[in-house]
C-alpha cells in the first residue's frame, strides 16, 4: 500500500496517499493503520476520502490480485514476493491467450489447495474438527430438496485455528518444518482440553472407546492394526489428557486418505 511519516505532527494535517497495490483500489471504506513512534502519548482523528473512477474490470482478472487472493484465503497470509511473482506468472506467460489463461487460472488456483501449506493447516482444522465432532447436515436443491453430509466446523472457527496453525509458516523458509510441527502439537494439545471436546470426550472414556469414537467420525480411515496400536500406545494406568493429542491426530490426519 503506501506509508506517511510525520516528523512533527502539531496540529491538523492533510494529506494525500497514492496506493501502490495493483490493480488500483476502488471506492470503498478501507482501515488505516497509524502508529506513534514517539516518547509520549497521542491520539489522532482521522477523516479519509477516497476517490477514483468506476472500475472497468472485475479485479479478479487481473492475475497478481487473482493469486494474491489466494494467499489470503487458502493461507491466511500475505503472499511472500517470491511466491507472488511465480504463480503470477504461470499466468501472464499466456499472454493474451484466453485459453491458456483459463487452464491456467485453474491449475494455479488447485495448486492452492494441493499445497503442503493449506494441507497442514486449514484443511487439517477441518480433519481435526470431523475426527472429534463428525460432519454436520446440509440441504441440497440440487435434484431436488435433501439432506447431505457437510463440515462440521465454521469459519468462526476455522479462520482463527487455521491463522494459528499456519502463524509463521512459509514453505521453502529455512525452518518452516519445525515451526509448523510446534504449532501443530501445541494447537492439539489445547484443542483436546477446549469445553466441547471434554464434554465430547469426557475422561472416564477408556482409551478403546476414545480410539474408536474418533475413528468413526473421521469416516473410519484407520485399519485394524493402526486402531490396536493406538489403543495400546494410550493404554497406561490413566488415560490423562497429556496422551490425548498423540492419540486423536492420527485419525484425523487420516481422514484423507478415506476421502481420496
Amino acid at each position: 500500500m503506501a506509508d506517511f511519516k510525520s516528523e512533527s505532527l502539531t496540529g491538523n494535517e492533510s494529506i494525500t496517499i497514492t496506493p501502490s497495490s495493483s490493480p488500483a483500489l476502488q471506492p470503498g471504506t478501507y482501515f488505516i493503520a497509524v502508529a506513534n513512534f514517539g516518547p509520549g502519548a497521542a491520539s489522532f482523528t482521522l477523516t479519509a476520502t477516497v476517490t477514483g473512477g468506476q472500475p472497468t474490470t472485475n479485479p479478479i482478472d487481473n492475475p497478481g490480485f487473482f493469486v494474491r487472493q489466494h494467499y489470503l484465503d487458502f493461507l491466511n497470509r500475505v503472499p511472500d514476493q517470491a511466491g507472488l511473482d511465480f504463480w503470477t506468472a504461470q499466468i501472464t506467460s499466456c499472454g493474451t491467450d484466453a485459453g491458456c489463461i483459463e487452464v491456467r487460472r485453474v491449475n494455479v488456483s488447485a495448486a492452492y489447495f494441493l499445497s503442503i501449506e493449506f494441507q497442514q493447516t486449514g484443511y487439517l482444522v477441518e480433519r481435526l474438527y470431523k475426527a472429534a465432532y463428525g460432519d454436520a447436515n446440509g440441504t441440497s436443491t440440487i435434484g431436488g430438496a435433501h439432506q447431505l453430509p457437510v463440515p462440521i466446523v465454521r469459519s468462526n472457527d476455522f479462520l482463527p485455528d487455521t491463522q494459528r496453525i499456519g502463524n509463521g509458516v512459509v514453505v521453502g523458509q529455512t525452518g518452516w518444518e519445525t515451526v509448523l510441527e510446534n504449532n501443530k502439537q501445541a494447537f492439539t494439545a489445547e484443542f483436546v482440553q477446549r469445553s466441547r471436546f471434554t464434554m465430547t470426550f469426557p475422561s472416564t472414556m477408556t482409551t478403546a472407546q476414545f480410539v474408536d469414537n474418533l475413528n468413526m467420525n473421521a469416516g473410519n480411515p484407520l485399519s485394524q492394526a493402526e486402531r490396536d496400536n493406538l489403543v495400546n500406545s494410550g493404554m497406561t494406568r490413566a488415560f490423562t489428557p497429556p496422551k490425548r493429542p498423540k492419540v486423536f491426530i492420527r485419525p484425523s490426519l487420516s481422514v484423507h486418505l478415506h476421502l481420496c
